[in-house]
Order: C-alpha cells, then structure tokens, then sequence
C-alpha cells in the first residue's frame, strides 16, 4: 500500500509533504508491516497512536502519521479497491498540547529504580538509569553499540539521531560505572542491551516491561519519554542554561528547550540581585539633619 501511495500519490505533493509522508511512513510501517490490510482496524490504529506516545513522539507527530495513513488508507478503498471500508474514519485525532511535561520526584526514581529489578532479563533497570542520566531517546538507547562508547574519555557517540546530525554525550560517574561493569566479559561489536539471541530489544517489548514497572512502583501518568524530560528538568533546577540543556538533548534550537525554563526561576535571583548592587552604589550618606533619599 504505502509503496504505491508514495509512487502514485506523493510525486503530486510539495516536497515538505513528501519528506513528511517518509518520515511517517518509517514508523508506520515498522509497526504495521506484519498486517495485511483487512486486519487494522479502528482499534489496531488506536493503539498505533498511544505506542508511539509512550515512545515520546509529540501529538503532534502522530496525527501526522495518523494522516499519512488515512489518506492511503482512502485510496486503497475508493480509487485502489482494496479494502472494503476505511477504517481511519472512526478514528479520532489527537488533541495537541506539547507543552506540558511530567518528570519523577526524587521519591518516584527510587521506586521505579527498585520495582525494575529483574525486568527485561535484568536490564531495564539500567536502561532508566540511562535515560535519567544522559536524556537519549528510547530509540537511541535500544540502537546503543558498544563501538558508539569511550569508557576512557567517558563519551557517548549518536551516529544517528532524530534530528539527523551526530552528537556526543558525556558520562557522569553514575553511568560510567553503569557501563564499566556491564562491559565485562560481553561483545564489544554489539547491542549494549541486547535480547538472549544477542539481538536488539523491540521498542513494544521495552514499553511493555516499563509499564510493569510503573504499576509495581505505582506511578501513574508517565511515558518512557518522561525519563528525558527529567533529566532536562533536573538540569534547569540546579542552574544549568538553555543553551547547554539543548545541546544535550540535541535540540536545534531553544524552542523545544523553552519550555523548561519554568522550572527554575529560584536559578534567576543571582541576577535580579545584581541590582541591589546598583541601588547602593547610588546611595549617599546623608548630612546631619538631612533625610536619606532612599
């Protein structure tokens, strides 16, 4: 289907909307490719939608896969003949507000931390650990090879990131001593978490084990992406800029960042108190008998 959508359809498109259809179809057909086209339904779409949430994708994002597909799927029912129905009809957008961030208490960490032990043949525990303390995405840390880390300069290489530029993450000692000791005795040309056949862990497989733990530690209302957003949260409360914040989480610009700028305005007083410098350097001692003016 989505080979002749974008052979048939797409080449009418302005080139941002090709570039869009390619994008969304990356990620649609990753997830549906194992179903013949009868078999999505309304409900196979929804839970589509929430997967890619849970994997930090803004609304955003997914209505505009969501609308990828429904216009294929139009085409294949009115003009291909290949479905009898559409099933993207009953289904509803999402609403969009991509402003609002949720991050773990230091309390939650500690919960979470404790209820993953075990999960993911022992790994998930790790991987949070990862996520808090280096802000990848969740794709970023599942792809992570041991070539792409330099336990000596402790550097952290994404060759490949959402953004499609590389960038170099430092490790702080809680992750270098994470990595140091899973580097032991293990294949330095592969996956850093790895399934038992040495294999990559599927994105599903992770948030499946994730959402156990979050049950287990009973903590509500918090995606995998949430880790990121907490390590960019925890940054702006002790001081950091936006500008080393978004070079972290290798943003393009500062308007992704902005909106953790509200998490630290105690981190501003340093510079409102500059003008109590100012005021008295204007003071002046009054004479005997004068009142001061300030």
């Amino acid at each position: 289907l989505m080979e002749k959508f974008m052979k048939i359809h797409a080449p009418r498109q302005k080139e941002s909307t090709r570039k869009r259809y390619i994008s969304a179809i990356s990620h649609l057909t990753e997830y549906f490719s194992d179903m013949t086209l009868n078999k999505i339904t309304p409900k196979t779409i929804t839970a589509y939608m929430q997967q890619r949430l849970d994997q930090g994708a803004a609304a955003a994002t997914v209505n505009r896969e969501f609308r990828a597909l429904s216009k294929a799927m139009k085409l294949a029912y009115r003009e291909w003949e290949w479905i009898r129905e559409n099933p993207c009809q009953k289904v509803s957008a999402l609403r969009e507000n991509n402003i609002i961030t949720r991050y773990l208490t230091e309390d939650e960490e500690s919960r979470l931390l404790d209820a993953a032990k075990g999960y993911l043949n022992g790994q998930l525990r790790d991987i949070i650990g990862i996520a808090l303390n280096t802000g990848m995405r969740q794709s970023e840390i599942l792809k992570l090879k041991w070539t792409n880390i330099d336990l000596f300069r402790k550097v952290i290489t994404i060759e490949k990131t959402k953004n499609d530029e590389p960038r170099a993450i430092p490790m702080n000692e809680t992750v270098h001593n994470l990595l140091k000791k899973k580097s032991s005795g293990v294949q330095m040309s592969g996956y850093v978490f790895t399934t038992v056949a040495e294999t990559s862990i599927r994105n599903r497989n992770l948030l499946r084990e994730f959402y156990k733990t979050l049950k287990k530690a009973g903590i509500e209302n918090f995606r995998f992406h949430d880790l990121r957003h907490t390590f960019a949260t925890r940054l702006v409360q002790s001081g950091v800029d936006l500008y080393t914040v978004a070079k972290l989480l290798g943003h393009r610009d500062l308007k992704s960042t902005q909106r953790y700028a509200h998490h630290n305005p105690e981190s501003l007083r340093q510079f409102v108190m500059m003008l109590d410098k100012h005021v008295n350097s204007r003071k002046i001692e009054p004479k005997r008998g004068e009142l001061s003016r300030f």
